[in-house]
């Protein structure tokens, strides 16, 4: 039974209630909420069987997908004047639906309808009123499939593709798996002994790198819809498991999202490159933490006990000869040779982070053999990270998506004032993974904020050669008095001074 009146106000009926009275929205909630975006329902599934509109009653809407967990997870925030949580006593376990669409043209741009509340925020009760404020917290019914079940299977002499699916298959749940195989036979078993699923096709991502490669396992919270090219069937896909080379694969074929540092000309329009009005620099340039995990210049001594035998292999993002250990967009690192942190001394005992595995006959694909890509991977997801908030309502950029962010040279600028055309910063502008999205849905506005990362930059430390968008180098921008960018980089920004 679905129920059409204002649920959480204190003219609500009680649950399974039969009543004609007409109850009209709040005058101040229109129809079509917002002026980024139109929210067409929002509403929660009680574990009676009753669906309860929630349009005029909740407060905001945060949702987060991420490149590096395998489940999306949200916040609701309520705003309860008559005590929603007593009469549809609402205890967890309860389903959140929602469904937005682009403004004017009603292209649906969210619609989920299996998040499950799992926990219950605090509140505060006003003596008078017997108001309140709390949040429901949710996930996706999949992922709650899936910490619900311990795995005891073998997987062997299959691939690991396969295994994937087959693990994947035990979550549940009507959505499909988009899967990139690295073409690697589990010729030894991999042994689950009670991993949630889950977590068990996580440990194939690790293994998966044994080819070269970092594969990530996620779930978006926009599926992608496609055929099956097997079978020639419709699938509705929410999750990926493939390297992040395949995503950047997938960019070129179907375009990446431009992204520009620049205020709106029109409020409600929006050319094909995406303005933002908020950019921010996260941490970056973590040095110290990632050389102490091993990510510039270390070793891996892997020991066989039986055999009494060891083998050593070099980890060197510093000192890399061959630019795919390191490569996403770039070929250039975001370290200059000069850099104390790239500069290291084997014989001196200079590789900190070193580790130290053991081999076992029962491990599926031997740890030496993906560990160095995996660490390398990582360095796509930490170590040179920005974020930028645009809106939400107007684009479909979510994770795993490529984004081209265009921001002009602070440096540049302050150099030359007059200059109408300023180049663009040469460190920060280029092309980015999104590897995480926060969406936030209020009752005037819908915003994403994006987090970009990635390991490599269009810019050369050592030469000042920039990339231009094709991959060849490019000339540097000249100043009104003909001095070559480079030169006023060298003589002044690496002394900090301005011109």
């Amino acid at each position: 039974m679905a129920t059409n009146f204002s649920p959480f106000t204190i003219i609500s009926p009680d649950i399974g209630e039969k009543s004609d009275v007409q109850i009209t929205q709040n005058s101040k909630v229109v129809p079509g909420i917002g002026n980024t975006v139109d929210v067409k329902s929002v509403s929660i599934k009680t574990l009676y069987g009753e669906t309860v509109n929630l349009i005029g009653v909740y407060r905001s809407i945060e949702i987060i997908e991420d490149m590096f967990s395998s489940c999306i997870k949200g916040v609701i925030t309520i705003d309860d004047s008559g005590g929603g949580l007593e009469k549809f006593a609402i205890r967890g376990g309860e389903t959140i639906g929602i469904k937005i669409a682009k403004p004017n043209n009603g292209d649906i741009i969210i619609w989920r309808q299996d998040l499950v509340v799992h926990k219950i925020g605090e509140s505060t009760v006003d003596q008078t009123t017997m108001n309140t404020t709390y949040q429901l917290e949710f996930t996706s019914r999949t992922f709650i499939n899936s910490t619900k079940k311990c795995l005891f299977k073998s997987y062997k002499n299959m691939s690991i593709g396969t295994a994937v699916s087959s693990m994947f298959s035990e979550m549940g749940g009507t959505n499909d798996l988009i899967v990139e195989d690295p073409k690697i036979t589990l010729e030894k078993p991999f042994i689950s002994t009670g991993l949630m699923p889950h977590k068990a096709i996580e440990a194939m991502t690790h293994r998966a790198c044994a080819k070269g490669g970092f594969y990530v396992f996620f779930e978006r919270l926009n599926p992608v819809f496609g055929t099956n090219t097997k079978t020639d069937k419709p699938f509705t896909s929410s999750y990926y498991f493939g390297s992040l080379e395949n995503l950047i694969k997938y960019a070129k074929t179907y375009g990446v999202h431009n992204i520009t540092f620049s205020q709106k000309t029109a409020a409600n329009q929006e050319t094909s490159s995406i303005r933002t009005i908020k950019f921010q620099r996260r941490t970056t340039f973590n040095h110290i933490n990632a050389m102490l995990l091993g990510l510039y210049n270390t070793t891996v001594t892997s020991i066989d006990p039986i055999s009494r035998t060891h083998s050593m292999r070099k980890l060197s993002y510093a000192n890399a000869k061959n630019e795919s250990e390191f490569k996403d967009f770039y070929s250039f690192k975001t370290l200059d040779n000069s850099n104390i942190f790239s500069r290291y001394d084997d014989v001196a005992g200079e590789i900190p982070g070193r580790k130290i595995i053991a081999s076992s006959l029962n491990d599926s694909v031997n740890r030496d053999d993906w560990l160095l890509n995996n660490i390398y991977g990582h360095l796509s997801k930490n170590l040179f990270r920005i974020a930028l908030e645009i809106e939400g309502g107007k684009n479909t950029i979510g994770v795993g998506h490529i984004v081209n962010f265009t921001v002009a040279s602070a440096f540049e600028k302050l150099a030359d004032p007059t200059n109408a055309n300023i180049p663009n910063d040469k460190i920060y502008s280029g092309s980015y993974f999104v590897t995480s999205v926060q969406h936030k849905i209020g009752l005037t506005s819908y915003t994403k904020e994006l987090e970009l990362a990635r390991s490599t930059l269009p810019y050369d430390l050592n030469t000042g050669v920039t990339l231009s968008t094709s991959g060849a180098p490019a000339s540097n921008k000249r100043y009104q008095d003909n001095t070559n960018s480079t030169t006023l980089v060298n003589k002044y920004w690496r002394k900090g001074l301005i011109p």
